[in-house]
């Protein structure tokens, strides 16, 4: 694989776990797994790049079913070798859910520092 393609599939499953994941979760709920058709729907729907739409279902399916093998041609061999790649990516458990990969996309929030302009808040110039 070169590294163009390389990068426009890391890139992808990025966008899978940052954008896909609360699209998911917003649209359908927080489930262990999502169906095929959720998962391409909000693909296209979102205009996601669809290319690597395998690596967007082995992050969010670890079962393969009826769709995953005549929609995509994913048996469940090729879906495990598919999630071993993406739990070695993503430093995952290899049995990690799709509940797992939204925590990776769940913004990380406050870390406790100061304010960037602790000063001018000390003195009362800001309207905090």
């Amino acid at each position: 694989m070169n590294f163009i393609s390389r990068y426009l599939k890391n890139r992808a499953i990025k966008s899978y776990v940052l954008k896909l994941a609360p699209l998911l979760s917003k649209r359908y709920g927080v489930s262990d797994q999502y169906t095929v058709g959720q998962i391409s729907r909000t693909i296209q729907q979102y205009k996601l790049n669809s290319r690597f739409i395998a690596y967007a279902i082995a992050l969010y399916r670890f079962e393969a079913s009826f769709n995953t093998i005549t929609r995509h041609q994913i048996d469940q061999p090729f879906l495990d070798q598919l999630r071993a790649e993406l739990a070695n990516l993503l430093a995952l458990n290899p049995k990690f859910t799709a509940r797992d990969i939204l925590a990776l996309a769940a913004p990380a929030g406050w870390k406790g520092d100061m304010h960037t302009n602790w000063e001018a808040n000390r003195h009362g110039k800001t309207g905090f």
